[in-house]
């Protein structure tokens, strides 16, 4: 299920960024280069892949690496002075 929302997300967020840059570039009267076709393309994935942390819960919280164990990240936190 987590997947399933993810991709959702992804599709969402990324299309819907395309979209509105494209709007946005058709509004301002900007002829599409090749340079800035690509810049909203990697954009708009870059905006999914977003998508796709919020939907599964995967940005949430930041990984603790392996050298540091939870008691001596307690004692680094909660030393007394």
């Amino acid at each position: 299920m987590k997947i399933l929302k993810g991709i959702i997300g992804f599709i969402l967020f990324s299309v819907g960024t395309f979209a509105l840059s494209v709007f946005i570039m058709i509004n301002a009267d900007m002829e599409p280069s090749r340079g800035s076709v690509i810049f909203i393309l990697f954009l708009s994935i870059g905006i999914g892949r977003l998508g796709y942390g919020l939907l599964t819960g995967s940005i949430l919280a930041p990984k603790i690496s392996s050298k540091l164990n939870k008691k001596s990240l307690k004692k680094m936190l909660y030393k007394d002075k």
